[in-house]
């Protein structure tokens, strides 16, 4: 998982705070028995989400469709959350921002690291949740509830979402 960390160096007077900002790549932890991840033991998968391999959630309050409009939720998924640590800021998009599929359009900062949040799909944010801004350890406490981060309305294209079967070989894959 490629995650940011943000430095903040001393820079005199004129200058008192500037942050450099460095990609690196976390360690990965004593890998653990397939049974354990493939299971949702350590990490849920939801059955009812699609994802993806930037670790990203979306639900859809109706059937996905390339021709018909419908709205989706998107958050981080409780591996990702894992991953992070404590979370102390989330930088959430501007609504009625039009997004390409795979646009960073926000970041969460944990104890840890910055990490960047993508958009899954296509569409327009219509909905943000603001909550996290003055709460960020509502991702958390509950990444796949409250934790949402924002709603995409659109005609989406899903054939590049995995499915929560292939999210959890990904998962497991990833602590191999």
């Amino acid at each position: 998982m490629v995650l940011t960390a943000v430095r903040r160096l001393p820079l005199g007077p004129a200058w008192p705070w500037l942050a450099q900002t460095t990609r690196v790549v976390l360690p990965r932890a004593p890998a653990a028995p397939l049974g354990r991840w493939a299971s949702g033991a350590a990490s849920r998968v939801r059955p009812e989400l699609l994802y993806t391999n930037d670790h990203e959630w979306i639900r859809f309050e109706s059937a996905p469709a390339t021709d018909k409009e419908t709205t989706a939720t998107v958050g981080i998924t409780e591996f990702a959350v894992k991953a992070l640590g404590d979370i102390v800021f989330v930088e959430v998009p501007e609504p009625a921002t039009q997004v390409n599929e795979h646009d960073q359009v926000a970041a969460v900062e944990s104890v840890k690291a910055v990490s960047d949040v993508y958009t899954p799909v296509s569409g327009e944010i219509v909905a943000v949740n603001e909550a996290l801004q003055q709460e960020p350890s509502t991702l958390n406490a509950d990444p796949f509830g409250e934790g949402w981060i924002f709603k995409l309305k659109g005609a989406f294209d899903t054939s590049k979402l995995l499915t929560p079967e292939q999210y959890k070989a990904l998962i497991a894959e990833e602590h191999d």
